[in-house]
Order: structure tokens, then C-alpha cells, then sequence
């Protein structure tokens, strides 16, 4: 090889190599500055009681026919700002006010207070308390200890969390709180609506309930 071309060869290699890790250097600062924004960012949850809501679903007839509605009142408390939202679910607890069950029929809404609640102990409240959560910032599930007609017991649930909203559901049997003077008072004054087409009379002991809020989220450096 012609020396020119070979000392030519090994001035553009080295210029080359230098090139190469110069970029690479500057590369790893940059991925390194990065970093370190993102790590200065915190973010913040908050409880926001005006998007909360209570959802059950009962059951009737062979077929287990829906039966929908809302809890209107609710009151919420030990939920604290958290920069973690598992840690902000648990220990809070929850108190329920029977009285403001809704199932858009007025009647129905009656016959329920007087006859499943009003043969309670303290049939008015519902109240519980998030004792554990088991699971990520996806989803995951948990335990409510759940008093009611004078009795806690523990339940479980599914949460899953979409951005800042987080679902929990969970499926009460009343059969577990005694409550079955409740359930046959009301299933005895619903008995026509609780008839289906097989002419059967029967009303679920069981109802599904799907709790819904909002978290708000302050994002500060």
C-alpha cells in the first residue's frame, strides 16, 4: 500500500472514532438532563368528593333482571393528599346514608327504606373503612371492612384506575350482616314486581356496587 493512502487511511479513522464518541458523549448528557427533570417532578392527589359516586345493581326474577340505582349521600374522610394513589385509598372510610337510595322510582325507593333498611339496627348508615390495597396504579384489589345492621365484616374488591379516576366494585351478600328479616319484609312487599314470566317470586340476596371518583392532581418541580 502506497504510505500517502495508508497515512491518509489512519487520519480518517481517528477523526472518525473521535467523532463517534463525541456524539455518544454528548448524547449521554442529554438522556442524563432528562432524567433528572422528570425525576424533579412531583405529582399530587387530592380527593374530590363532588365526583363520587355509588352505584348498585340488584337482582330479581330467575334471569337475575337488573335492578339499577344511586346512593345520593355519602360523606368521606381519612382520604389524604397522597403522591400515590393506592396510598390515598387506604385507610379511608366511607359512611352511607340509606335514606337517600335512589332507583328512579319513588315507590320502589320507599318499600326499600322502610322495609330492607328499616328492619336494620342502625339500619340508616352503611360505613366501612379501606384496610388494604393490593396492586399498582393500574389495577389491583383490596379489603373494606363493612358494618352494617350492627355487624362488620370484611369484603373484597377490584379496583382499576384510568388516569385519575378510580372504579371499585365490589358484591355485598346481605346474608352475611343477618339481614334476612330485611331481604324477606321487602321480597313480601315487592312480591308482584319480583314474579317473573316462569311465575317464580324471587328476589337476589346479592347486589353489585361499583364506586366511581375523580382524584384531582397538582403537579409541582
Amino acid at each position: 500500500m502506497n504510505y500517502k493512502n495508508l497515512l491518509l487511511t489512519l487520519v480518517l479513522g481517528t477523526f472518525l472514532l473521535s467523532s463517534c464518541s463525541t456524539k455518544t458523549e454528548e448524547t449521554e448528557a442529554i438522556e442524563s438532563t432528562e432524567i433528572e427533570v422528570i425525576e424533579d417532578v412531583a405529582v399530587t392527589y387530592s380527593y374530590d368528593h363532588s365526583s363520587t359516586g355509588i352505584y348498585w345493581t340488584a337482582y330479581k326474577h330467575s334471569a337475575k333482571v337488573a335492578v339499577q340505582g344511586i346512593m345520593d349521600s355519602i360523606e368521606v374522610t381519612g382520604a389524604e393528599d397522597s403522591q400515590s394513589i393506592l396510598d390515598l385509598l387506604t385507610n379511608t372510610s366511607f359512611t352511607v346514608y340509606s335514606s337517600s337510595i335512589d332507583s328512579k322510582d319513588l315507590i320502589r325507593d320507599e318499600k326499600i327504606r322502610k322495609f330492607f333498611f328499616g328492619n336494620m339496627v342502625n339500619g340508616e348508615v352503611i360505613s366501612g373503612e379501606i384496610i388494604s390495597v393490593l396492586g399498582d396504579e393500574t389495577d389491583g384489589d383490596g379489603t373494606i371492612n363493612l358494618k352494617m345492621n350492627d355487624l362488620e365484616k370484611e369484603i373484597s374488591f377490584v379496583y382499576e384506575i384510568e388516569g385519575e379516576t378510580v372504579k371499585i366494585r365490589c358484591t355485598i351478600d346481605f346474608s352475611n350482616w343477618n339481614c334476612t328479616k330485611s331481604l324477606d319484609e321487602l321480597h313480601e312487599a315487592c312480591d308482584e314486581k319480583h314474579t317473573g314470566e316462569d311465575g317464580k317470586s324471587i328476589f337476589w340476596p346479592t347486589v353489585d356496587v361499583l364506586i366511581e371518583t375523580t382524584l384531582k392532581v397538582e403537579i409541582s418541580t
